[in-house]
């Protein structure tokens, strides 16, 4: 399977966390297992495309919540598998 590749002119609807768009855009600067990368924006670009237009209770952007439980899990130390589960939240 061949990884689809990063689009630099790429745009999301959500202020990005330095990490994520360190991982989006910049993957020389971000220290991750090979495939753990393809995996972590795959993964946040199937959430982004699900929960588009969502909103939370509060006005937020639905996807806001997945992306911090994604920071939180790599925070706690976790690789790029349990990353990617981060973004498959929901509340």
């Amino acid at each position: 399977m061949t990884a689809s590749p990063i689009n630099v002119a790429e745009r999301f609807d959500i202020p990005l966390p330095v990490w994520l768009k360190d991982c989006l855009y910049s993957p020389d600067t971000v220290e991750l297992q090979p495939g753990d990368r393809q995996l972590i924006c795959d993964a946040f670009r199937f959430a982004h495309t699900l929960h588009e237009g969502q909103l939370r209770k509060s006005g937020e952007a639905y996807i806001a919540h997945p992306v911090a439980v994604a920071g939180l899990l790599r925070d706690l130390g976790g690789d790029g598998i349990m990353m990617a589960a981060g973004f498959c939240t929901t509340s």
